[in-house]
């Protein structure tokens, strides 16, 4: 018997159960993408939503208009926007991040945020 003879042989019942059950394993890694929502369809849900919902990093950067590795290196830094760490997820509530929108005090321009920023 030949090399090539061996490799033509027919496979027994219980190889090709295991071979069919391994065609399947990519199917269950699959991920399923989610369809990225604009800013403005994350930012109507913020605002639509009740004062006491949780978001991601996700929701939050555009409401506040920042990126999330902005978000994300205050919270290394220990600033910026309050958060919850649950179940290893990190979640803003809703009424923290309007307080902290309205703890900021509106300028006229840029020169008297730098002036404030100085004098703090």
């Amino acid at each position: 018997m030949d090399a090539n003879s061996i490799l033509r042989a027919p496979t027994t019942s219980v190889a090709a159960k295991q071979s069919d059950a391994l065609s399947f394993e990519p199917l269950k890694r699959q991920r399923i993408f989610k369809i990225k929502k604009s800013d403005s369809e994350l930012i109507q849900f913020f605002w639509s939503s009740p004062i006491a919902a949780f978001f991601n990093d996700e929701v939050i950067a555009p409401v506040i208009g920042c990126s999330r590795k902005t978000l994300q290196c205050d919270r290394w830094k220990k600033c910026g926007l309050p958060f919850r760490k649950i179940g290893g997820r990190v979640l803003y509530q809703k009424k923290d991040v309007i307080t902290w929108l309205e703890s900021h005090k509106l300028v006229n321009s840029t020169s008297e945020y730098q002036c404030e920023v100085a004098n703090a």
